[in-house]
């Protein structure tokens, strides 16, 4: 298979910057890991008490809006757990479907959620990561977890290099963990700096959420591109994209659109929080 200078495939060997681990090196990591849990206490991602396991404390996970039934479609709250067919589906989802197939996300970004977000994306949290990836993986469907290729919703360079990393493809990685897929990086390509759709999020609360959506989407549209040899491998594949937050879907939707466009046969989607409300 050709890839591009931008490419990766990462398999179930490999370390999670593509390094191939052998039997040693699994080892020493193990031997590192327990090492560290003897020095260094596991301590609550959000408050810092310190706790018997990686994770958070009862306290912040009780504080923790986690969502438990959803939309089959846009993964949105319910109260109550659908019914597998297409009734159960949510009013905005009856209207017009999303570009994807499914959405799963672990929790609402409010209260302690929005904390353990902020600061994995802005306070160098990555530590976390392998914690996060479970979550995301007891997320999803068994029908998404057989998806063919994992890939991470991309960041512009210059915000990379503002950053140092990608927190949608560290998810990625820890997820892939359990998943043991092909984790393509560097496939899809954002070719646009775009504003921060948080920027965004004060004008949804005050108007409606399609118009809302139309202003993000228009930030992000043309903002993506798939590498030549991505297209090849995509082809007929069900992708996996993975990101941080999903607010009002513009984002995925435009990298669902240029993933289908590259000859992708579906795209589902997984986040670690997302925002909005619980639906009746």
């Amino acid at each position: 298979m050709t890839l591009s200078l931008w490419t990766r495939h990462h398999h179930s060997n490999q370390g999670p910057y593509g390094h191939e681990r052998k039997g040693w090196g699994r080892a020493l990591e193990s031997a590192g890991r327990w090492m560290a849990d003897i020095l260094l206490p596991h301590r609550c991602y959000h408050c810092g008490v310190v706790v018997g396991n990686r994770g958070l404390c009862a306290s912040c996970w009780s504080n923790v809006f986690f969502i438990h039934a959803s939309c089959p479609c846009c993964g949105q709250a319910y109260e109550v757990t659908p019914s597998s067919d297409d009734s159960s589906l949510c009013l905005a989802c009856q209207a017009m479907r999303p570009l994807w197939r499914r959405a799963r996300s672990v929790f609402f970004y409010r209260g302690v959620g929005r904390q353990l977000i902020l600061s994995y994306k802005y306070g160098n949290r990555l530590d976390a990561s392998a914690y996060y990836g479970t979550l995301l993986f007891h997320a999803l469907t068994p029908s998404m977890r057989s998806c063919d290729v994992l890939m991470a919703v991309p960041s512009h360079w210059t915000r990379h290099v503002w950053r140092s990393y990608n927190q949608a493809y560290t998810l990625a990685c820890a997820l892939n963990r359990h998943l043991r897929k092909e984790l393509v990086v560097g496939g899809l390509v954002r070719v646009k700096a775009t504003r921060k759709q948080k920027a965004s999020m004060a004008y949804a609360q005050r108007h409606k959420r399609q118009q809302a959506f139309l202003e993000r989407y228009d930030n992000v549209k043309d903002a993506f591109r798939l590498t030549p040899a991505t297209k090849k491998m995509i082809k007929g594949q069900s992708v996996l994209l993975v990101d941080d937050l999903l607010t009002s879907g513009a984002t995925v939707d435009a990298c669902t659109h240029t993933l289908m466009m590259g000859g992708a046969h579906a795209v589902d989607v997984v986040t670690l929080a997302r925002t909005g409300t619980t639906l009746l």
